[in-house]
């Protein structure tokens, strides 16, 4: 976490001169190991959620995925938060590519490699019971992945995802299409 002192003024009348210091935090934070439970992060969320509008967080995303719930805390997280994000990818698989496109700002480092598809689900329960959060989750996964994608991804690829299949991004691909994203916060929150 670096600090940064910047002082702003601001001319009320020709004979007085206010000025007001502001503190500017730059959160360097790493995810770079499986993506656990919601509660391993909760200083994460607090950062997110406390950031002013001078702060900026840096995610360094270098995981192989993880839980469904935590990336949406994520997602509910960096969407509303008043700092500017940014994600430096290694490899973002899974809850880390869902992640990345949720930031303001994309950078892909040297031999990235970014993998997309469906959740993963364990359930145990009656058939009735299995088959009810099957839809349930096969409804939330395709409402997710054409929110959260479709700033990244094409849509012949969010329905790739939609059928099962994995897609997978290089650096060279990715940097094509960071010319056109568009931050979550640009598209929900005109």
């Amino acid at each position: 976490m670096d600090e940064e002192e910047i002082s702003v003024d601001e001319l009320i009348n020709e004979d007085q001169v206010i000025i007001r210091k502001v503190i500017s935090t730059h959160y360097i934070i790493n995810l770079d190991n499986t993506i656990l439970d919601p509660s391993e992060y909760r200083s994460v969320f607090s950062i997110l959620r406390d950031a002013t509008e001078f702060d900026k967080i840096t995610l360094i995303i270098d995981t192989d995925g993880g839980y469904a719930t935590t990336m949406i805390q994520f997602f509910n997280y960096l969407l509303h938060t008043k700092a500017e994000t940014t994600a430096e990818i290694y490899q973002a698989c899974s809850a880390g590519a869902f992640i990345m496109c949720c930031v303001d700002t994309i950078i892909l480092k040297d031999f990235c490699s970014i993998m997309f598809h469906q959740a993963y689900q364990d359930m145990t329960g009656s058939l009735a019971e299995i088959q009810d959060r099957v839809n349930f989750l096969d409804k939330q996964n395709k409402d997710i992945t054409n929110t959260v994608y479709s700033g990244f991804l094409t849509k012949d690829e969010i329905t790739k995802i939609h059928n099962g299949q994995e897609v997978w991004i290089d650096q060279k691909s990715g940097i094509s299409r960071l010319k056109h994203f568009k931050s979550i916060k640009q598209r929900l929150l005109k």
